[in-house]
């Protein structure tokens, strides 16, 4: 009868070992990233398929498309691997390829919308900052944060500017 017992407890001991190895693992997910971490993810190169997917803003013309948002979103969540870093992204600034007198174009994160701004046209201010970057600054498109911009090169370097 004392064997069974032991038997029990042990098993007991594993599940109980077991719910504590999940519960950390739920907690390291959870835990928010240090803005050293953040900021040492933020300046790896952009994959090609991100530099590709920005590529296509102006793929959809004038109309909002909410299929090309949606892949584009999930390419650059991708991109992000980890959640708390796409949620810090405000939006992406870049140069608008449609002619006539339309200037950049904007992912918009906040409003969850592609859009294609004309000359002189107002911006939401969270992402007014980046227009002369996307313009001017040589980088194929910038992300928009809360305390920075990060300019994006042709080749997927990164460049933060403050």
């Amino acid at each position: 009868m004392f064997k069974p017992r032991m038997i029990i407890k042990k098993g007991a001991a594993l599940k109980q070992e077991s719910v504590l190895e999940s519960q950390t693992m739920q907690a390291e997910n959870q835990r928010q990233l240090s803005s050293e971490e953040i900021s040492l993810r933020l300046r790896k190169p952009r994959s090609e398929a991100y530099m590709q997917a920005i590529s296509r803003l102006d793929a959809g013309g004038t109309n909002m498309n909410s299929h090309l948002y949606e892949e584009i979103k999930d390419i650059l969540q991708e991109e992000m691997g980890d959640r708390h870093l796409f949620d810090i992204l405000l939006g992406i600034v870049a140069v608008c390829h449609l002619g006539g007198d339309y200037e950049v174009h904007t992912l918009d994160l906040n409003q969850n919308i592609i859009y294609h701004y004309r000359t002189g046209e107002a911006m939401p201010d969270s992402l007014e900052k980046a227009r002369n970057l996307a313009l001017f600054g040589g980088y194929t498109c910038v992300e928009v944060y809360q305390d920075c911009c990060r300019g994006i090169y042709e080749d997927g370097t990164v460049s933060v500017i403050r």
